[in-house]
Formats: structure tokens, C-alpha cells, sequence
């Protein structure tokens, strides 16, 4: 056997040679791509965690609302009140405990939650707007907490005869908006 015949044997690749390489390119594009993919699902998963930490927050600004208006309506039928002198005083103390609810509640740095409507609406005009009787609730209120993310919490209460409340509707929304040019439906 000649040399030149010998080099040729020894640099030839059989075909199990040539599926190992394969293989392990293969193996090499997966493991970027499943790094890839688990930088991407990290993110999300941090991206989702601050809004559920967003939502939480104004739900307890809500509850704490809700804490003040039970304990002013206890005050208040403590004191002998009857429910129209009673919705006449919530009506000017109704913003101020919403505003004051917003402040309670300790917020990670940065974060903030406004009040962007607390109202009280006595007889007729509350029970047109919530489709209630007139007779169970003589009025009731509306407050809508929003944070710096857009979220809002839209909180309606109905105040009964007895100067107790019922929830009636608690709503947490996000508003949208079409002018976002850093929100995307599709990341991918």
C-alpha cells in the first residue's frame, strides 16, 4: 500500500462521524434557543408579577376605602343619624376618605394611586345609575382608583336604610390606550 493511500483512508469520515456532528449541531442550536426562550419567560413572568403586585395594591386601597365607610357609618348610627342627614354628611367626606384610602396603602418607590372620581348620589340619581330600588339603598357611592399602569378599580356602594353598605359592583379595568407605542400584542 502506497502513503498517498494511507492519507486517504485516515482523513475519510464515515458516516457515523458525519451524524455525530449533526447531532451535536443540533444540540448547539437548541440549547441557545431554549436559553433564548427562558430569558424571554423570565421577563414576562417579572413583567406579570408587577401587575398582579399593581393589582393587589389597589385592592387594598379598596378594602381600606371600604373599612373607613363602615367605620363613619357606624359613627354615624351610633350617634343617632338618620340615613338622609347621613349620606348629606358622606357626601362631603366621601373624596376625602378615597384620597385618604390612596395614601394608607404603603407602595413600592415610584408607585402611585389616584382618586379619579368619588362621589355620593342620594335617591333617584343612584338608583337610575345602578338599576337598584330607591327603598334598599337611598343612596350610595362611586369611587374609581387608578395606579400609574393604568389599572383601575371602580368601586360602587350602596348605603341601606339601616346605615350599613353592600358592594355592588367591584370592577378592576384597565383603560386602553391606542397611543401606546411601547405596548405590543405580539413580542415574538
Amino acid at each position: 500500500m502506497s502513503r498517498s493511500a494511507s492519507r486517504r483512508q485516515a482523513t475519510r469520515l464515515g458516516a457515523l462521524s458525519i451524524f455525530v456532528i449533526v447531532i451535536g449541531l443540533c444540540i448547539a442550536v437548541l440549547s441557545v434557543l431554549s436559553l433564548a426562550s427562558s430569558q424571554a419567560s423570565a421577563r414576562l413572568s417579572e413583567k406579570q408579577a408587577e401587575s398582579v403586585q399593581q393589582m393587589y395594591d389597589l385592592e387594598q386601597v379598596g378594602q381600606t376605602f371600604c373599612a373607613h365607610l363602615d367605620s363613619w357609618l357606624k359613627a354615624l348610627s351610633d350617634s343617632g343619624a338618620d340615613t338622609n342627614s347621613a349620606l348629606r354628611v358622606l357626601t362631603t367626606r366621601v373624596s376625602d376618605a378615597a384620597v385618604e384610602s390612596a395614601s394608607f396603602v404603603t407602595l413600592r418607590e415610584g408607585d402611585e394611586i389616584q382618586v379619579s372620581n368619588a362621589e355620593v348620589l342620594i335617591g333617584a340619581d343612584f338608583s337610575t345609575m345602578t338599576g337598584t330600588d330607591a327603598g334598599r339603598y337611598p343612596g350610595g357611592a362611586f369611587v374609581t382608583f387608578t395606579n400609574q399602569a393604568g389599572q383601575q378599580l371602580i368601586c360602587t356602594v350602596g348605603i341601606t336604610q339601616d346605615l350599613g353598605y353592600q358592594v355592588l359592583e367591584w370592577k378592576m379595568t384597565r383603560a386602553w390606550n391606542e397611543d401606546a407605542g411601547n405596548e405590543k400584542l405580539w413580542q415574538g
